[in-house]
Formats: C-alpha cells, structure tokens, sequence
C-alpha cells in the first residue's frame, strides 16, 4: 500500500522527472524530504524499494540539486532559510548509490557528505546538466554549470504569474514576480493570460527560453531570458508587438532580494546591484547612454524593486537589458549604443528591426531583434536574416555566435 500511494503521488504531483508545477516550485524541499523518509522506511522493509520509486525519489532529488542556492535553501524560498538538504543527500547517496549521481554531489555541493559511490570503469560517469526546462512544469532552470557561483535564472510562468530568481556568485539578486504593464493608447493591460513557450534552446554555451502572453486585440508581450556562463552575462527583453500604430508605454518591476540595492550611475543611465559590494552591472540598452540625452524612459530603484520603463509611438517595442556578472569586469568602463539597421540601402524604423552594441572593459556584445517580418538586414557590417541574435565582438571586428533564432 505504502508503494502504491507513493508512486502515484510521485506520478501526480510531478512531471515525471520530479519537477513540480511551478505554482508549487517552493514545496521542493519537503516533497523530497518526505520522500526521503518514505524510501529509508520502505528499505527496512523485506522486499525493499521499488525501482519505481528509487527512480522517482532520484529525479526529484536531482531537481532539487538544480534549484539549490549556495546557503542550501532552495530557489523562491526565503533566503539564508535553515533546511536538512545535506541530510538528505546522505539518503539519496545511500539509496541511489552510483557513480553518476556521486559524481552529481561532488559538484554541486560543498562540502555535502559524499560517500565513494560506486566504481566505473574507463571514463567518469557523465553527470546530469544543470539546466532543466519542463513544458508541463511551467519551469526554466537556465544555467551552464554545476559550479558553485555560476549564473542561473529560474523562471516560472505557471498559473498566468512569471515569477523569476537570478543568482551568481552565491548572492540572489532577483527574485519574485515580475510586475508588467503595457499601456496602449492610454489603456493599461497587464500579463492576465496564460504565458507559452515559443523556444527552448541550449548549447555549450548559453541557455535561452523565449515565452509569450496576449494582451488584446491582437497586441502580444514576448519574453526572452539568455544566460552565457562563460561570458558572465545574462541578457533578458521584452518585445510588445502589434499591427496597428498606438501610444506603447511599457513597465517591467523585477523585484530585488532584501539585501541587494540598485545604485544607479550619476551622469549615465547605467546601475549597479550591490550589497556590501557591487555583484552585478545593469544596462538599459534602448534607452540613451548619457542622462543629457532626451530620454525615452528609465531605470530606476522603486519600492517594489527594479523598475524599467519605455514609451514610443508605433506598433512595437523592444525592452531589454544586459547583466553583467562578472566581478573583475563590471567596475570598468562601460558603454552602449543603438545600432543603424538598413534593409536594402534604407534605414528601417526601430519598430521594424533594433540593434544595440555594449561594452564592458575590452569585453563587447552585439545584439539584434527583428520586430517586423524577418528580411535581410544589415548592422555594423553584419548581414542577418534571423529574427534574433546575440554575439560577441572578436578583436578583429568580426562576431562570434552565441545565439540565433530563425
């Protein structure tokens, strides 16, 4: 009986690969912690655990890895909040003992007790990714690498909410629901339908997950999230798209976690997230370096977090911004510009195509969206045809792909 009931509520309760709805994300830890005294009391018994269950226990397990913060509380719980988890691993690692899943703690965790594990023959056991993307969950775990400090964005857009956690160098610096508002000829529509995905990409270098939620009469709201771990940059951007020209006026409020202040630059537009240091380097790349410069919007500390705004007349818009990760990069110079898009010799309206170039110490990106129906289009000496990209600038001029979206 107790098998049974276990293995349905596993069945039920997750995607199958033991990540719960993401209305439910947070109850990770008891879910597992229960299933950790339920799989210890079924290994006492005669006839021992079910493969079934061991399986299941593992999956949920492993997510939990995934959603893991340095401090050992999970994403989207309280910071700094006390939890068994090394405890747990001490079962999991008894009751799932092989190489792979050994290997698994050894780089995910710090200092967890970490048995021998199984022995295998020839090369190590390859270990699980670290990112995880489950439709059903309504869930993106996007981050490169197991190592501790290394970038990860967590979303959730279940239940008509996008909830989002962007952690580095062991600190949150984000977390919470993003509060949107899209005002369209002086009539406010927020995200109140169910967001969906439009693409899921990895690769060795980035993980990007695009979402997207209607608002009315035919106006769309897309949601890009980039990480590249090995650039330390996370890139995210929100396109309002219509077909008929109006008055856009776009909010995005991303709240902060507790201890993270934002520290915006005197004479730029340009901020910091700091807490007793400065952790991160925020770019609002559509909006004009220098605050001299007639703005089209701002970024700026409110109560409830990271406020950007933008206005423009037309029938779409691009909002994006550029986190900068890296410690030994975000104190140097820095600097950002929009882009002249041609299309056959024309320059093209920002409603129909965007292109911005940022740059940190020596460090430059270069970053396209098309708006409009994909054409070919040329910026900077770069000739696309993609509706989104994202590069990095080599010495010698040229980009190096990190993304492209046909």
């Amino acid at each position: 009986m107790l098998r049974h009931m276990a293995s349905r509520r596993a069945e039920e309760a997750t995607d199958g690969e033991g990540l719960l709805r993401g209305r439910h994300l947070r109850l990770t830890l008891p879910l597992l912690a229960s299933w950790a005294r339920v799989v210890t009391l079924l290994a006492a018994m005669p006839s021992g655990v079910d493969e079934d269950i061991r399986a299941q226990f593992a999956w949920l397990w492993r997510q939990a890895l995934r959603l893991r913060r340095e401090d050992g509380s999970l994403v989207f719980t309280s910071v700094g909040e006390q939890t068994d988890f090394a405890e747990i691993t001490t079962v999991a690692l008894q009751q799932i003992d092989d190489a792979a899943n050994h290997r698994l703690a050894r780089l995910a965790l710090r200092g967890a007790p970490v048995g021998r594990g199984s022995k295998s023959k020839g090369n190590k056991p390859a270990a699980p990714e670290p990112f995880e993307y489950s439709e059903w969950s309504a869930v993106g775990i996007l981050r490169r690498s197991w190592q501790q400090g290394s970038p990860r964005l967590t979303v959730s857009f279940d239940d008509r909410r996008f909830e989002c956690e962007l952690d580095a160098e062991g600190l949150v610096l984000l977390t919470g629901t993003w509060n949107t508002e899209v005002v369209i000829d002086g009539w406010t529509w927020r995200t109140e339908n169910d967001w969906e995905e439009v693409c899921w990409h990895t690769d060795e270098d980035i993980c990007y997950l695009e979402v997207e939620t209607k608002l009315t009469e035919g106006w769309r709201l897309q949601r890009q999230l980039l990480v590249a771990s090995q650039q330390q940059i996370v890139l995210v951007a929100d396109a309002v798209l219509g077909e008929e020209p109006a008055q856009l006026e776009y909010r995005c409020t991303r709240p902060l976690e507790e201890a993270i202040r934002f520290l915006p630059a005197d004479e730029t537009r340009e901020g910091y997230l700091a807490a007793r240091r400065a952790q991160a380097l925020v770019l609002p790349l559509a909006l004009p370096e220098w605050r001299t410069e007639t703005g089209r919007g701002e970024l700026s500390a409110t109560g409830d977090g990271l406020t950007l705004t933008q206005t423009t007349r037309g029938r779409r818009m691009f909002a994006p911004l550029l986190f900068d990760l890296s410690s030994n990069r975000i104190r140097k110079e820095c600097t950002w510009r929009q882009l002249t898009v041609a299309e056959q010799l024309k320059i093209v309206s920002p409603e129909v195509a965007v292109a911005y170039r940022a740059q940190v110490g020596k460090d430059q990106w270069a970053i396209y969206r098309s708006l409009g129906p994909k054409a070919n289009r040329t910026f900077l000496g770069q000739n696309l045809v993609n509706e989104y990209f994202v590069g990095v600038f080599k010495p010698d001029g040229t980009t190096e792909t990190l993304l492209e979206v046909e």
